[in-house]
């Protein structure tokens, strides 16, 4: 019995060994199969990324592996297939089922691999992107363009400032010219003023010591002259020589109304009455003065004008009446009289005066309060001949 069973249970081993070796025998060509799988998946991967056919860099020898190799082989995948087996605690997994698996986790691991190969290929294969002369010259040309177009900007403002300054002189010299040739026609047509003509006044007055008019238009004043043989009779005598307080505007008995260079007239004044050179008061305020400085003086053969460049009051303790003065010894003595007689102006009437100026002289009486305290004292206008 104990013989039996010893050969029953060597039976059972050798049986279950061979049955381990049919195993192996019949999974070898199904793991040769799922090798070979697994690299062409890889391989077809590959290429559908890189869209490139890969070369196979697997080396191929003519000499065909041993069976003692593949077995090795065979048995080594079948004892790893069962160990996962068994740590997972699968009781019943058919072959099919573990190629499935590792083929699964095969192409996963081949596909990450294969994935990071393409992108360094790719990155190291891809050369960098060198532009081309073309597209420098235009990106050159791009950037010059905004300062093409500023220069031709400034340009153009240059060129309308200078346009428009051009455009604003030859306006200024046009209106210029025109202004000219206005003044110039205005000059050509204004008819060349005539010299006033003396006034005829013998009929008027029957009396043949008048010798001539003064006029001051200032004071709508007008006024017949008379000359004596003496600066006393028409003191108190009128124009038709009849005996009157006022008495008469008359000349200097010195002097020549048309030809002497100082002519002094003479008329009265009054505080009570109303003579003619009364209206001369006026001319203490300096507006009124410098407003009214014309005076005219028309004689039988001319009609002479005058400015008036002094205003003053003189009295004997003032100026002594130097104004009476008509005989010089010389040129410089004149012009040195009629420089005093501008410098006792009270107001400053800008008029340059000289030695070869012709000089009229009016005096009349005065009533200033100011100059009160003088007895004998004259009020007089000074000016000088102009035309």
């Amino acid at each position: 019995m104990g013989k039996e069973v010893s050969r029953s249970s060597r039976s059972s081993r050798s049986s279950r060994t061979t049955t381990k070796r049919t195993d192996r025998r019949v999974d070898r060509p199904v793991q040769r199969q799922a090798n070979k799988t697994s690299e062409k998946r890889v391989d077809r991967e590959l290429e559908r990324i890189t869209n490139k056919p890969i070369e196979n860099s697997r080396k191929v020898t003519s000499e065909k592996p041993s069976e003692k190799s593949i077995g090795k082989r065979v048995d080594r995948t079948a004892e790893r297939v069962e160990e996962q087996v068994i740590e997972k605690g699968l009781d019943k997994v058919t072959p099919n089922k573990v190629e499935d698996k590792v083929e699964t986790k095969k192409e996963n691991e081949v596909k990450k691999e294969a994935e990071k190969k393409v992108e360094g290929k790719a990155e190291k294969q891809v050369p960098p992107v060198q532009e081309s002369k073309h597209a420098k010259k235009k990106k050159l040309r791009l950037k010059e363009k905004p300062l093409i177009i500023i220069l031709i900007l400034v340009v153009i403002t240059i060129t309308l400032f200078l346009v428009a300054t051009t455009f604003h002189k030859s306006d200024k010299v046009e209106e210029t010219s025109n202004k000219t040739e206005e003044q110039t026609e205005t000059k050509v047509e204004e008819p060349t003023p005539e010299p006033e003509v003396p006034e005829d006044f013998s009929d008027d007055y029957e009396n043949p010591d008048v010798v001539g008019l003064i006029e001051f238009p200032g004071l709508d004043l007008k006024e017949p002259v008379l000359q004596s043989t003496n600066n006393s009779y028409y003191l108190n005598h009128d124009i038709n020589k009849k005996k009157n307080v006022i008495g008469s505007t008359f000349l200097d008995y010195r002097v020549n109304i048309d030809n002497s260079p100082k002519i002094l007239i003479f008329g009265h004044n009054s505080p009570n009455l109303n003579p003619p050179f009364k209206k001369l008061e006026k001319y203490y305020t300096e507006d009124f003065a410098k407003k009214n400085r014309i005076i005219k003086v028309t004689t039988k053969t001319q009609v002479r004008t005058f400015e008036i460049f002094s205003v003053y009051i003189d009295a004997d303790e003032l100026h002594n009446f130097s104004y009476m003065n008509v005989n010089f010894d010389s040129d410089a003595d004149w012009a040195n009289h009629i420089k005093q007689l501008k410098d006792n102006s009270w107001y400053d009437f800008g008029t340059e005066v000289s030695s070869s100026d012709k000089i009229l002289v009016v005096q009349t009486c005065t009533y200033h309060s100011k100059y009160s305290k003088y007895k004998n004292k004259r009020f007089v206008l000074i000016a000088k001949q102009i035309s």
